[in-house]
């Protein structure tokens, strides 16, 4: 059995925010980062630290994602938005209750969240027109 772990962090504007990790790679991962972590002796108690043993700033993650982007191959440009966006996306394409989504991503209001739901119903109005009954239906008449 595949064990889960969840936690919260702390997002922008200090809201709360649910962080799952899903695998056990990404866990056993997330394990030795903390324990490396606990061995560094900043003033901070952030998870990530940038060179000089700070927090690491929105633009220090854009910049690391950047990189990973470069890295990759990838020749278009990706940031922390757009992960996000993705997530949400694919939670919702994927059957994920909205409250599920608005609580992952911290919005304080539904309304936030349900900017989500527009490319989640394209990609439901795509599947319902590839394979909905009503298609074999007409097929067979």
């Amino acid at each position: 059995m595949q064990r889960k772990a969840s936690s919260g962090v702390q997002g922008k504007g200090g809201r709360d925010r649910l962080a799952y990790v899903v695998d056990e790679d990404s866990l056993r991962i997330q394990r030795a980062h903390l324990r490396a972590r606990k061995r560094i002796e900043v003033e901070t108690d952030a998870l990530f630290l940038n060179a000089s043993g700070r927090r690491l700033s929105t633009q220090g993650i854009a910049n690391v994602i950047a990189k990973l982007r470069s890295d990759a191959g990838i020749e278009r440009p990706v940031t922390p938005h757009m992960l996000r966006h993705t997530v949400a996306t694919l939670l919702l394409r994927n059957g994920v209750d909205i409250r599920v989504v608005q609580e992952s991503l911290g919005h304080a209001s539904i309304a936030t969240t349900q900017r989500y739901t527009h490319v989640a119903k394209e990609h439901l109005i795509g599947v319902l027109r590839k394979s909905h009954p009503s298609l074999t239906l007409r097929a067979e008449s």
